[in-house]
């Protein structure tokens, strides 16, 4: 599998295309984001679980975040969480010129055009409540020498974000038909590329056991030997990239020398 053939396969592409003219939330049916064939379990899924566990599909689905094909560094989490004052509220607020804007940030990502995970626009980090800023404020300094609040920091540039499942919701619920969705299993077929045809290191800091299980037990331990994940190895569900969040194997001073290399060469 080349790249090339990730693009080709991509489905979130076609949920890029559709984002033009669109707004950045909406109950709408009519503008739900789906990717191709993933609807009939998205619906039933949503029809039988409580309303935080429920996938939001009237906002832009982020399955990932930045230039993911590029990034030297890819943290794999779980999905996209949902908070109706940010994701709602405050992006319904913003005006037509930062709603363009972050709906052409979003567009670059799904269709594997992102430059970073923030662009040099305030409305980028609002969206998101400056959850990533915050969350490689340490990691920035450490390895850069300069805040994460800077415009164009080459953190969000040099990591990008990869989410198990890229719909939106309050709270995650697991149910096992999600490993069949067409969304899933290009997910893992994505997985295995970056894992075997680049020499990115990868940043676990949710689902551990799900992601091991995406990848298979004979690629993880290749991972393994490559010196190529960093896990927290614990189970808190803080994604902090601080020295006291990812203690097991020195994994915040490898990042840190990774990165700080990357950025003097």
């Amino acid at each position: 599998m080349e790249k090339h053939n990730i693009k080709q396969k991509n489905g979130w592409a076609t949920v890029a295309e559709s984002l033009y003219g669109y707004t950045l939330w909406s109950d709408k049916e009519e503008d739900e984001r789906i990717y191709p064939g993933d609807a009939t379990f998205i619906h039933d899924f949503n029809s039988k679980v409580d309303s935080k566990y429920k996938y939001v599909v009237g906002v832009p689905p982020m399955p990932f975040s930045g230039n993911l094909l590029d990034a030297k560094v890819v943290i794999l989490t779980l999905n996209p969480g949902y908070v109706e004052k940010v994701n709602k509220d405050l992006c319904m607020n913003m005006n037509d010129s930062e709603k363009e804007q972050l709906l052409c940030l979003m567009r670059n990502a799904l269709s594997f055009q992102g430059e970073g995970i923030y662009d040099g626009n305030k409305c980028s980090r609002a969206q998101g409540n400056y959850y990533w800023q915050q969350a490689f404020d340490q990691l920035a300094i450490e390895a850069y020498g300069k805040p994460s609040s800077e415009i164009y920091h080459p953190i969000f540039h040099d990591i990008a974000i990869f989410q198990l499942i890229g719909y939106h919701s309050e709270k995650f619920r697991y149910s096992s038909g999600i490993k069949h969705l067409p969304s899933t299993i290009f997910t893992n077929l994505l997985a295995k590329y970056l894992a075997t045809k680049t020499d990115k290191t990868f940043l676990i800091l949710r689902s551990e056991s799900l992601w091991k299980e995406t990848f298979g037990e004979e690629l993880w331990s290749k991972l393994e030997k490559e010196d190529r994940l960093i896990t927290k190895g614990h189970k808190g569900m803080s994604q902090k990239i601080t020295r006291g969040n990812l203690q097991k194997d020195n994994g915040f001073d490898k990042l840190v020398k990774l990165l700080r290399n990357d950025s003097h060469e």
